[in-house]
């Protein structure tokens, strides 16, 4: 029966929580943040104070894209809240329901190949264009289930309707129709596809559309820009327009979008998928290279495993360097030897990218820093590796430094610094205590990338980009502050830059493809010196032997090429911009519109405050949430600023089998984060006692039961480097009423006691690889501590804790389980059972539980099938597992002991699927044969269940 309910229930939550993009972090935002807002008829656009100027920018944009540029997606349009936020060094934003809302987080990458164009236009249009899909796909079924369960009704719908590359494809077509870039007109964007092209690699729809933890399959951005592009070009410009309106409306009922589809072109979605495969085979040239890529140094075998090595470089001694990152194992900087046989040199933490420098025996790179209580204030530190020590230490501390390069002598090192108020620089940064020793005055406000210092320690090589997106490759002097433009302002990539002898070494994407370039320093020429047909990356010359190294892209990954200076093309480029070039003609980006960036009007919209407080109250969905051994459905309500929330509805939980009506609400805005809440059920609890003779006798206690409580959490982000690290500090106060039902020969007195709850857990979370099940060297701890503070007699102590270990291959865990729960069965009152009990057992009779669990999981295949787009398989793996449980009684009427052992072995199959193309979901198959007798089964020893695996990590 259990298992039944948890398998009703997780479906429920697949369907109910089937919403895109990111979660809101609760009470992320510090209490002395001070925010204003835009409020209009069609954006509430809300902003710290220091950062007014792109509030303004972003209201524009979204009032003239509603205005002019909404025609391809339909008419619908609905208010939206937008939260820019400024402290964060991620760069990234979504558009969420439940509520309706989107963030903004206004850092822009380091590097220009992920999204290119000036980054606050393009992430207003991407995630602007969302807001317009969900507007749109709100009609007929999908509109009727919003009136009937709020938003995240409305994304269900919506999500189940369309598929999620078609959300991400023409967020990517708006981006890059309305820029002078955008990833349709970045090469790099194309490397995907054209890698597996080359192999001869074609996946079937249901893999290219679910993707894979085996082989490299692009993602929903990639297929769904050429879907969405393809589309167009032979059915026009209103046909996506067409197809969402009919989808949102559930015309056809099953598979909406692809009846949709079907009627209007007569295939199905899968045939639209390989006639645009043909298509773009005959209009993107992919062919193999003719010239020579000289030695490639890493391993030719990578065991058909993704796995990219980057940044190469080379140190005095003649050492080689790299950084690699796989499917199966997290990124590490490695030196390679001639036969390129690997040695590694240390990890690389949790960071917002690989890009590692070396100088003077030393390495350099930036790590994610958070702070302790708000989870929207990030940062960057430095981090040197000091080669010869082999040790590492954090250089700065709540800084927001991004790509770091140590000078020539090893005294200074150069940054580009992140500031919330966007008035970001370069600057020098003392190798011994990591003070800042100077800021170079930006006084164009550039955003730069990689600085690189030149040979002669005073110089720095930098990519700039200017307020419209545009980017060029600037000289900088260290002491003066003066800049120089090296080459004109352009919407073409422009990748990392390093001086080699009078040049400046980079990839472009000046030929359609990302190549290897150079420029003279005086001449101002600029020269090609790689013919590929996928990316290059990462130029490094070698000024000992003017050799030239370089990553290049392929569909196992990127790979580490070294050319003899006798190999090296050297072929005069004139820049011809992306919008004129003949390789993007397959475009279809007319009906769109043009380049809109120099076209926003800059109207000043009036301004207010926006409290922290406002809106506290904003009842969005009817919702279904389970944590095991509980599932519930409740109303719910969040603020924009994620700063309240509330719920109210029903809970089942499944050890007692009873359900409970509860309210409660959070508020997050201060330092701690404060809960009150009611809730009332009827309960029931097995006793062992003795009647009158002294024979034994089982008496069930039946009760109402009512809770109000109030209290506070202390949440803190300790994370550090490959650790992602949550300790947190619950202390919670409770007025509890207990109703007794009489018993056939007696009754039982009413209780009404005081109680408080006080608990400390701790998550210490190692980064993992894609194919990795668990991370390795893992720990989570919880205690928590119940007890009446007046004369009525009630405790319970419950310990739990998983610790996760490497196994006998990379893909191998060992995870340990302990467990302790003690709360006396004579006590006045029971407080509420959530203990996990030992596999295959019914919950037992005792005083005391303790349990120790070992499980050895390991993966069995990885079969990347599916059914009619309900059902995707994407690993099969297995856990064998041994329980040991051990409970203590004691009947105190009879001042007798008792011990009872709960044991058992078995084998579980677990299952890692995605629900309906969409939702990733896992489940098992388990067998268990019970060691011990289950006193409420007592014949009972093989139990063959049905579960859903909640481990930790």
């Amino acid at each position: 029966m259990r298992y039944s309910i948890i398998i009703i229930v997780t479906f429920l939550q697949v369907l109910f929580f089937a919403l895109g993009g990111m979660a809101q972090n609760f009470g992320g935002n510090s209490w002395h943040q001070r925010w204003r807002q835009i409020d209009t008829d069609t954006v509430r656009v809300i902003y710290p104070v220091e950062i007014e100027p792109q509030a303004q920018r972003v209201a524009n944009m979204v009032h003239y894209i509603n205005k002019f540029h909404s025609r391809s997606i339909g008419q619908l349009q609905r208010k939206i809240d937008i939260v820019l936020q400024n402290e964060t060094v991620i760069s990234n934003g979504y558009v969420g329901l439940a509520p309706f809302r989107s963030e903004l987080f206004l850092n822009a990458p380091q590097d220009p190949h992920q999204i290119g164009a000036n980054w606050d236009d393009v992430l207003t249009i991407h995630e602007y264009r969302h807001a317009l899909q969900f507007a749109n796909s709100r009609r007929g079924l999908t509109k009727f289930v919003y009136y009937l369960t709020g938003q995240e009704g409305w994304g269900l719908m919506a999500r189940l309707s369309i598929p999620d590359w078609f959300w991400e494809g023409d967020a990517v077509m708006s981006e890059t129709a309305l820029t002078g870039q955008g990833r349709g007109r970045l090469p790099a964007f194309y490397n995907d596809y054209k890698s597996l092209w080359l192999d001869s690699i074609n996946y079937n729809y249901q893999k290219a559309r679910n993707g894979s933890i085996k082989d490299f399959v692009p993602n929903e951005y990639n297929l769904g820009f050429l879907l969405t592009n393809y589309g167009r070009v032979m059915y026009g410009d209103e046909f996506w327009r067409d197809i969402i309106k009919e989808s949102g409306k559930y015309r056809g009922l099953f598979y909406p979008f692809s009846q949709a589809i079907k009627r209007r072109t007569g295939l199905s979605t899968k045939g639209l998928y390989n006639e645009a495969k043909t298509y773009y085979k005959d209009n993107i040239t992919v062919t193999p290279n003719s010239q020579n890529d000289g030695i490639r140094l890493n391993k030719l075998d990578k065991g058909q495993t993704f796995t990219s090595y980057e940044y190469p470089t080379i140190t005095k001694e003649g050492k080689i360097l790299a950084l690699k990152h796989s499917y199966k194992k997290i990124p590490a900087i490695y030196e390679f030897d001639s036969l390129g046989r690997e040695t590694k040199i240390t990890n690389i933490g949790r960071t917002i990218d690989y890009y590692f420098t070396q100088s003077k025996g030393k390495l350099l790179w930036a790590e994610l820093g958070n702070d302790e209580r708000w989870s929207w204030k990030t940062y960057s530190n430095i981090v040197v590796y000091d080669l010869k020590k082999q040790e590492r230490h954090r250089l700065t501390h709540d800084s927001r430094y991004l790509s770091p390069d140590l000078s020539p002598d090893g005294k200074v090192i150069i940054a580009y610094e992140y500031k919330p108020d966007r008035s970001g620089s370069l600057v020098l940064i003392s190798v011994k205590g990591g003070e800042v020793q100077k800021r170079i005055d930006n006084p164009e406000a550039y955003y730069f990338s990689y600085p690189r210092w030149s040979d002669d320690n005073r110089h720095v090589v930098v990519v700039g980009r200017n307020n419209y997106g545009l980017s060029t490759i600037l000289w900088v002097d260290t002491r003066t502050g003066a800049m120089e433009a090296l080459m004109p302002f352009t919407n073409h990539q422009i990748g990392i830059a390093s001086e080699a002898g009078n040049s400046i070494y980079f990839s472009g994407s000046f030929s359609g493809v990302d190549n290897i370039y150079s420029l003279d320093k005086e001449t101002r020429k600029i020269v090609q010196h790689t013919d590929g047909e996928l990316g290059s990356y990462h130029p490094f010359v070698d000024n000992n032997t003017d050799k030239l190294y370089f990553s290049k892209f392929s569909s196992l990954g990127s790979n580490i090429f070294r050319i003899s200076p006798s190999d090296i093309i050297t072929k005069q480029v004139d820049i011809i911009e992306p919008t004129e070039m003949k390789e993007y003609e397959y475009l279809e980006l007319e009906s769109e519109g043009t380049d809109i960036t120099q076209e926003i009007p800059k109207d000043e919209f009036k301004t207010k405050k926006y409290s922290q407080s406002a809106r506290l109250i904003n009842i969005h969905s009817w919702s279904w949430l389970f944590t095991d051994p509980n599932y519930e459905l409740a109303l719910r309500s969040d603020n924009i600023l994620n700063t309240a929330s509330m719920q109210a509805g029903i809970r089942y939980n499944s050890n007692e089998r009873n359900f409970i009506y509860f309210a409660n609400a959070s508020y997050a805005q201060l330092y701690p984060i404060f809960n009150v809440g009611a809730s009332t059920t009827r309960r029931s609890r097995r006793v062992q006692n003795t009647d009158d003779r002294g024979d034994p006798v089982n008496l069930e206690y039946k009760w109402r039961e009512t809770n109000l409580k109030a209290g506070f959490l202390l949440p803190f982000d300790l994370s550090a480097g490959l650790y992602k690290r949550n300790f947190s500090i619950v202390s919670d106060y409770a007025l509890t009423t207990v109703d007794f039902d009489d018993l056939p020969t007696a009754k039982v007195p009413d209780l009404r006691f005081n109680s408080v709850e006080n608990g400390i857990s701790l998550l210490n979370r190692r980064i993992k690889a894609k194919q990795n099940i668990f991370p390795k060297n893992s720990q989570f701890i919880s205690l928590t501590y119940k007890t009446s503070i007046d004369s009525n007699v009630a405790e319970q102590w419950h310990f739990e804790s998983e610790w996760t270990f490497p196994g006998l291959s990379s893909n191998h865990n060992l995870v340990a389980q302990v467990a302790y729960m003690d709360e006396n069965h004579e006590n006045s009152y029971q407080f509420s059972d959530n203990f996990l009990y030992s596999r295959g057992y019914g919950v037992p009779f005792y005083d005391g539980i303790a349990k120790f669990s070992a499980n050895y999981h390991m993966p069995l295949t990885y079969p990347d099938w599916g059914i009619w787009g309900i059902f995707y398989l994407y690993r099969i793996r297995s856990n064998v597992f041994f329980d040991y449980s051990r409970t203590n009684s004691f009947i105190e009427s009879t001042n007798t002991k008792s011990t009872q052992l709960y044991n058992s072995a078995g084998l579980e199959l677990i299952f890692d699927t995605r629900l309906l193309n969409y939702y990733d979901f896992s489940f098992g198959v388990r067998y268990a044969y019970l060691l011990n007798e289950d006193y409420l089964n007592p014949d009972l020893k093989n139990v063959i269940e049905v579960f859903i695996p909640l481990m930790r990590f």
